[in-house]
């Protein structure tokens, strides 16, 4: 517990001034680096070789993706990196099909399906934050907090209250009352962000968008926390990695935040009513 709660110290630490200045290059560059590391452990995950042949187009990708959206967009950005998706998968099959049995394709298709998983969350991260339609800057920190308030409140409903188990062949210790209790307190946790937000800033909230808005993130915080678990069940592992001792690898940290930056993406980009306005 002492190694979770000062590397979770440290992380907030270096985490805080960064995302305070998130409209600086570091910012990109930070998620290109952790995407660097996700690549390393999801292929750690599926028995891939972390520096092999297979692996190498996708450290490039996950390094290129958060610079490439934030200083290139639009619709040049777009057919690029479809594009490049396509090609550097197409690379991924033909890999596996000349390795002579040594990749199978469960192993090829599971590693780029995670990878993919994982980078389109990060640079989904990037693209909300920059969305000042939406007014990025108050959206993407609805990416973290919805994670971790869910997460924390989750954990201490279900010390507290858990009788029946969520999925107990996923995740062991989850229960019915702690993802309940997940929802309220994420719910409750994004209503007080946006309290203050309004209150420091020229901002207007629109509350009912919010309160679906959150409902539906603080059930998607946990999924995405199962789907991760699911993953590591299936590959035999305990931790993705180890950059964050007590805590396990980059994946184990942002498997939350890469599904709710996703979803966040796409309630921006499918035009739904906004939840910041300029007042």
């Amino acid at each position: 517990m002492k190694k979770r709660v000062l590397t979770a110290t440290v992380c907030l630490v270096i985490l805080i001034p960064i995302l305070w200045f998130s409209d600086r290059v570091f910012f990109p560059a930070l998620l290109a680096a952790l995407s660097c590391v996700a690549v390393s452990e999801a292929a750690r995950c599926f028995g891939i070789r972390t520096l092999g042949v297979l692996s190498w187009p996708f450290y490039i990708l996950a390094a290129a993706l958060p610079l490439l959206t934030r200083y290139i967009g639009g619709d040049a950005y777009q057919k690029y990196v479809l594009a490049s998706a396509g090609l550097i998968c197409l690379y991924a099959f033909m890999v596996a099909t000349f390795s002579g049995g040594r990749l199978t394709f469960h192993k090829t298709a599971s590693f780029v399906a995670l990878t993919a998983y994982i980078l389109l969350g990060f640079n989904s991260i990037v693209m909300v934050r920059d969305n000042e339609a939406y007014e990025g800057r108050f959206m993407f920190m609805m990416i973290l907090l919805g994670a971790w308030v869910t997460d924390a409140g989750a954990q201490l409903t279900g010390i507290a209250f858990g009788k029946r188990k969520l999925l107990e062949k996923v995740s062991p210790h989850k229960t019915v009352e702690g993802a309940v209790g997940g929802v309220v307190c994420g719910i409750a946790g994004l209503i007080v962000y946006a309290l203050i937000v309004s209150h420091f800033y020229a901002i207007k909230v629109n509350y009912t968008a919010l309160v679906l808005f959150a409902f539906v993130i603080t059930i998607v915080d946990q999924a995405g926390d199962l789907i991760a678990s699911y993953i590591k069940r299936e590959s035999g592992i305990k931790d993705y990695g180890t950059l964050f001792p007590g805590h396990g690898g980059v994946i184990d940290r942002v498997d939350s935040v890469a599904a709710n930056a996703i979803v966040i993406l796409a309630y921006t980009l499918y035009g739904l009513p906004a939840v910041f306005i300029s007042a």
